[in-house]
């Protein structure tokens, strides 16, 4: 197995756990799924990018992110100390990735702090150990899990659109 393939298993089976273990409702079996203000609430969150307009921005730059309802209200403590998502492509429970958005965006996966780095510049990072590559700005912080054979062209979508993130920062919008 491909490292890249079982970090993304570790963050599977831990969305599914909190998703299933959150204790707002629903079977053990299924993810819980919030309601329309709950998730209103949530998209609010993060500051001066709040996670509604991280996911409006990357939808908006070919990336389909979408929040990943069971974190919603873990707190900041927990999101820094663990590898809580924020958004991703896999959908709402944050595993349901097709072959066909693998292929065409990597796995994306993004947390949104409270507080932002002092600086607005895009950092574009790889390990030479690591599969995964890291871009970060303000109080955003993504990875993408690349599809071997498409991974410069993710990489860079990805950074397109957290380039575009900091210009409606910059702008206002």
């Amino acid at each position: 197995m491909t490292r890249a393939l079982s970090l993304v298993l570790v963050s599977a089976v831990a969305l599914m756990v909190t998703a299933t273990a959150c204790g707002r409702g629903g079977s053990s079996s299924q993810p819980v799924r919030l309601t329309p203000a709950q998730l209103t609430q949530c998209a609010r969150r993060g500051k001066p990018l709040t996670l509604a307009r991280l996911v409006r921005v990357f939808r908006a730059n070919g990336i389909s992110l979408t929040i990943t309802e069971s974190t919603c209200f873990a707190s900041e403590k927990e999101r820094r100390a663990g590898a809580l998502v924020d958004a991703t492509n896999g959908g709402p429970a944050g595993v349901d990735i097709s072959t066909s958005v693998m292929r065409e965006q990597g796995h994306v996966l993004c947390r949104v702090f409270l507080n932002a780095a002092a600086t607005n510049r895009v950092y574009v990072s790889k390990y030479s150990t690591d599969v995964e590559t890291h871009v970060e700005t303000l109080n955003v912080d993504c990875v993408v899990y690349p599809f071997e054979a498409s991974e410069k062209r993710q990489v860079m979508r990805l950074r397109r659109a957290t380039v575009a993130l900091v210009a409606r920062v910059k702008n206002g919008r």
